[in-house]
């Protein structure tokens, strides 16, 4: 059964951070199979530890296949209990999700290996839709059951019906399943289960788990097998396309101003590089369509950090580029120039979603962004209403309520100034302020010293705090974002090559891929080891202190007897201090 969000019994145990109510789902769930069950499995019995992946081995056909839907159910945000483990930030639940899912291959001293499952944790998996039901052969209407859909009465958020829904809609509401891997990177809420007022902390969860063993192994391998060497061939490739957009444009004599008496001998060298620039932005048009297609435009727009860069500015590449042709095809020139101008500048920033990908670069990027966006932004709604304010009383004072036109002088003049004023009044003198009223004056001056004064070092101060908070995971935070390169990098792969690339570092077990990984636990290790050496031990200094009595018993010199039962008793402590050194 689900809520009215598609939620199931495994989702709400992470919900509400509970292992032993995701552990007494899953063992209920598997005593409606009990021809897979172990002989002695009680699902009641909570002390004994059951091994999920022998028990999925065991099930075969459509058994298999309901058991899979119960464990990896994806809820109406297209989150299985693993990822919304991991969108929440729930720890705790996600090492145990991960940890029932897994193998164990073998143990060796205080080495264990373990076999963990990539499906939903880097690898897709396969969102299950409800088959459309069929109407009965007597009439009336069949409605899906719980097991499929959520219902409609009990939903709070009623939803279209997938069915019905137009093409339009579908494409809007539209989301693609989500790795627990991209959860960890994202800054989006991405569930309606994760309250808002505490967004703040999710986040701080969610890079905490990226420096979890498990995670940082996983992106590690991937890194090392897969993304590096894409990662290479994707800046390359970008360093050699910046090259010739900007060697485009150092042609001082150009053909579209008259390209009937061009040389077209020295001349086919710019028609080349056009050619690349607008090749370039087919191919780019092609993928961002095929990822919106595939994502939806709510999932387009979802994507944070590396993967926002990405999106924003290679759209904006496609839109100033074919803007560009039309201006071009209108004998628009100055536009043109203008969006291939906006085109080479959004092609260089295009570098910063590269130096997200290094270590030295990378913390400083999400720095650079997170101000831009967080502070930067607060700034400007603050400064917008002073700015409007201030604006309007000196139109009204000093321009006479000269018209619109006047009014909007009056903002530019006065936004200059504020910026201005803050490294050369000289250079930039846009307002005479001794040919003001003295209202206007105090007016100007208030707003100078708000604006340059207080806010430029309000600013100024967020920046800094932003920096502080970020360089404390800065390492947490770079692993995030290397993760969401991988991501946005993969889409240009077909299906075949990624997973050709995933076997690189993965091992496929019964058509599932599998990371292997070694867990030393040596403290345990060494724990039981100890104890059982001390219970050796006793039962030598028994056997000694029986032999030593028997041997007494049948010797006659009591002097010789005392003395090598007090050399043995010095031996015996000296191995004791050996064995077990304080």
């Amino acid at each position: 059964m689900m809520d009215a969000h598609g939620n199931n019994a495994l989702h709400m145990a992470v919900v509400h951070d509970l292992p032993d109510a995701f552990d007494f789902a899953v063992r209920h769930a598997m005593a409606r199979f009990p021809n897979a069950c172990p002989k002695s499995f009680d699902a009641n019995d909570a002390t004994t530890p059951y091994d999920l992946p022998l028990f999925m081995k065991q099930l075969h056909g459509t058994d298999k296949d309901h058991f899979e839907r119960f464990i990896r159910k994806h809820n109406t945000d297209y989150l299985s209990p693993l990822t919304l483990a991991a969108a929440m930030g729930r720890s705790r639940m996600f090492k145990h999700i991960l940890k029932s899912l897994s193998v164990k291959s073998w143990t060796y001293g205080p080495v264990t290996s373990m076999m963990i499952p990539l499906k939903g944790l880097e690898e897709r998996a396969r969102r299950h839709r409800p088959k459309k039901p069929h109407a009965p052969k007597g009439g009336g209407t069949v409605r899906p059951t719980t097991a499929e859909v959520p219902s409609a009465e009990t939903s709070s958020h009623p939803r279209l019906d997938p069915i019905q829904a137009s093409w339009w809609h579908r494409v809007l509401e539209r989301r693609n399943v989500r790795t627990a891997v991209e959860c960890l990177g994202s800054n989006s809420p991405l569930s309606i289960c994760i309250d808002p007022k505490t967004l703040k902390d999710v986040m701080r969860h969610r890079l905490e788990m990226i420096d979890t063993f498990e995670v940082k192994m996983v992106l590690d391998k991937k890194w090392e097998f897969a993304g590096r060497h894409l990662f290479t061939f994707n800046f390359r490739r970008h360093v050699l396309f910046c090259s010739a957009f900007t060697a485009s444009t150092f042609f001082t004599r150009h053909y579209r101003d008259d390209g009937v008496n061009l040389d077209w001998t020295t001349a086919w060298p710019h028609v080349v590089l056009e050619c690349v620039v607008v090749g370039e932005m087919i191919y780019r048009v092609y993928y961002e369509f095929k990822q919106i297609k595939k994502n939806g435009i709510a999932g387009y727009l979802e994507d944070t950090g590396a993967g926002m860069v990405d999106n924003v500015l290679k759209l904006s590449f496609c839109v100033l580029v074919a803007l560009a042709v039309v201006f071009r095809l209108s004998s628009n020139f100055v536009s043109e120039d203008a969006c291939v101008s906006l085109a080479l500048l959004a092609t260089y920033f295009y570098f910063f979603f590269f130096l997200l990908g290094f270590r030295s670069t990378g913390p400083f990027i999400v720095m650079v962004l997170r101000m831009l966006v967080v502070d930067v932004g607060r700034f400007v709604v603050i400064y917008f209403f002073v700015l409007t304010g201030f604006g309007i009383s000196l139109y009204v004072i000093v321009d006479q309520r000269a018209g619109v036109s006047a009014w909007f002088q009056r903002m530019k003049s006065l936004s200059l100034a504020s910026f201005c004023s803050t490294f050369a009044w000289s250079d930039f003198q846009t307002i005479n302020v001794m040919q003001l009223s003295q209202l206007s004056e105090l007016l100007v001056f208030t707003y100078l010293f708000m604006v340059a004064v207080v806010f430029l070092n309000l600013l100024i101060a967020t920046m800094g705090n932003t920096y502080e908070s970020i360089i404390e995971a800065s390492e947490q935070q770079w692993y995030a974002e290397r993760a969401n390169i991988m991501s946005s990098m993969e889409i240009t792969l077909s299906k075949t090559t990624r997973e050709s690339n995933r076997m690189r570092y993965a091992v496929e077990l019964e058509g599932e891929r599998y990371l292997q990984v070694e867990y030393v636990d040596s403290d345990a290790w060494l724990g039981v080891q100890e104890h059982d050496l001390h219970a050796t031990f006793h039962d030598f200094k028994t056997a000694v202190a029986e032999f030593r009595a028997k041997k007494a018993a049948n010797r006659d010199d009591g002097d010789e007897s005392a003395s090598i039962q007090n050399r043995i008793d010095a031996r015996i402590h000296e191995l004791h201090d050996v064995l077990f050194p304080q």
